[in-house]
């Protein structure tokens, strides 16, 4: 169906991906993995014609083996042939003018008469399993959940009944039930039609992917080093790589202090140290205790009456799927929301909130919890600015020697602290955002799904220098994740909540052995689908 020769991108001199071929077969999933910046997205962005002006374009991309070269084709004739192609956005939220209704901009480009394409549209959203297609016509994307904008964006691929889709990480900022729905959902339309579509899955999880693929291709640097059936590929992968980001993933069965990256694979095995077990503590101490917290939102409550203690040197896990509170909690914690009704106690001693010196927050979205035109180096003497821990000229110095401190503590070179956010990976950007939640010397750091946008590997680095900074700085951490299996590893103990309360609270490998809530046994069933 769509044959990939020497596909090449280059920006300036730098390759970013180069000489792939591939061919995606009818009734078939292609799953391409690999870190980030392996030139996953430059592939599926190069075969839509969507890379900027600037991008050196080369190789063969053919619909038919016979077929003209869509890279080489005039642009109107090249967008005809791409009708063929339709793409599925990692963000829904981004891909989506917030300040037009959905059915609007679902309409854009489709033939026929506004009534006849609102009605095309209808029948797709039932397609893809929406509820009330009608009234989410009329709605704006801020109306929607995650999961519901996410299969608008496959409505609207589908909606020129395309023969291969490309989906770029569509399921990264969802919990794992939806994940599910989406995955069952796109082997729908893959297998529904087997002699007429299919499908390149780009994505970092590679449980997700074992659950989907027919085929893997493996990207690393912008080179394709390692191809085979999904089943083959997963269980003896043949290059070092692909076996590094196979065992940089936590695994159930066991809980080293330190993951292993892909970076040490290959090198002699350090023999594992052991986890201290906060469990196996008697009467740790109380940080804090938090009683009958509620948080309403006109008519709707985000939060019913709950209770939860975080003691001393604890990682404390909590998950639950999207909109259960995870967040507003975590929120309200640090003083961004104000609580309806309920106490928080540090210490023992009441608080309206805990001080900023007490708690800080490590937020999603590394990027966009940064200010874009303020260099590294700013943002966190900025920290220590606005809180008083430097003066004028005087303490300037000692403000940048704290910065610097801060940068060599979370493993990035000093030669960040003059660059700009967007000028690092995703993996440098997320160690900038806890080295500014450190910059105040915190006792309890809440991380709100803090490695949920890195890939596996980056993922396994920010987690063990999570725990190193944990006993180095003497901190408990709050770990907010939708993602079982990285909860699991870090955690002491995992609260479960639903509909704003906890609904289950044990130590984390007996969470894993026996869970009582059912919602608890259906998050881990997902999570753990493929292992």
């Amino acid at each position: 169906m769509i044959r990939i020769r020497r596909l090449s991108v280059q920006f300036g001199t730098q390759p970013v991906l180069e000489s792939l071929s591939l061919d995606l077969k009818p009734g078939k999933v292609m799953a391409l993995v690999g870190e980030s910046g392996s030139g996953k997205s430059m592939t599926a962005l190069a075969i839509m014609g969507l890379l900027p002006r600037a991008a050196r374009v080369s190789g063969l991309v053919q619909l038919e083996e016979s077929g003209p070269n869509l890279l080489g084709q005039p642009l109107l004739q090249a967008a005809a042939r791409r009708a063929d192609l339709a793409m599925i956005f990692q963000e829904p939220m981004s891909s989506l003018n917030p300040v037009m209704r959905i059915g609007k901009q679902a309409i854009e480009g489709l033939p026929g008469s506004p009534r006849q394409a609102m009605e095309q549209m209808r029948r797709l959203f039932q397609d893809v399993q929406l509820p009330q297609p009608g009234a989410i016509l009329r709605r704006y994307p801020h109306q929607l959940s995650g999961g519901q904008l996410q299969r608008v964006m496959i409505a609207m691929a589908l909606a020129k009944r395309p023969r291969l889709i490309l989906a770029d990480e569509p399921t990264t900022a969802l919990d794992v039930e939806v994940q599910q729905e989406i995955l069952t959902l796109c082997r729908a339309l893959i297998h529904t039609e087997q002699a007429e579509r299919a499908m390149l899955f780009i994505s970092h999880d590679l449980n997700l992917v074992a659950q989907l693929a027919d085929e893997i291709a493996v990207l690393y640097q912008g080179k394709l080093v390692e191809q085979g059936p999904a089943a083959r590929l997963l269980s003896q992968p043949t290059h070092p790589y692909t076996q590094g980001l196979l065992h940089a993933r936590p695994r159930p069965a066991s809980r080293p202090y330190r993951l292993q990256t892909v970076a040490d694979f290959g090198q002699p095995e350090a023999q594992p140290q052991p986890r201290a077990d906060l469990n196996a503590r008697t009467n740790p101490a109380e940080l804090l205790r938090i009683e009958g917290l509620h948080k309403a939102y006109g008519p709707v409550a985000a939060l019913h009456d709950l209770c939860l203690t975080i003691h001393a040197g604890e990682t404390l896990g909590l998950v639950g799927r999207s909109g259960c509170g995870k967040s507003t909690l975590a929120r309200i914690l640090v003083g961004l929301e104000a609580a309806s009704a309920g106490g928080l106690y540090w210490q023992g001693q009441p608080v309206a909130r805990p001080r900023p010196q007490y708690v800080q927050m490590i937020f999603q979205d590394p990027s966009g919890s940064l200010n874009p035109r303020m260099k590294v180096g700013a943002a966190l003497m900025e920290v220590q600015r606005v809180h008083q821990r430097c003066g004028r000229a005087q303490a300037q110095a000692q403000a940048q020697a704290r910065a610097c401190q801060l940068l060599e503590q979370v493993g990035l070179p000093a030669e960040v602290f003059q660059r700009y956010p967007h000028q690092l990976s995703g993996g440098q950007c997320q160690r900038v955002g806890i080295a500014r939640a450190l910059a105040l010397q915190p006792r309890l750091l809440i991380c709100d799904e803090s490695v949920a946008a890195l890939d596996v590997s980056v993922q396994a680095q920010v987690l063990n220098l999570l725990n190193e900074l944990k006993v180095a700085c003497n901190l408990s951490l709050l770990f907010i994740s939708h993602d079982l299996a990285v909860v699991h590893y870090m955690s002491d103990r995992i609260a479960v909540m639903d509909g704003g309360r906890i609904v289950e609270l044990q130590a984390a490998d007996a969470l894993l052995a026996r869970p009582q809530a059912p919602l608890t046994r259906r998050l881990l069933a997902h999570a753990f689908a493929s292992r």
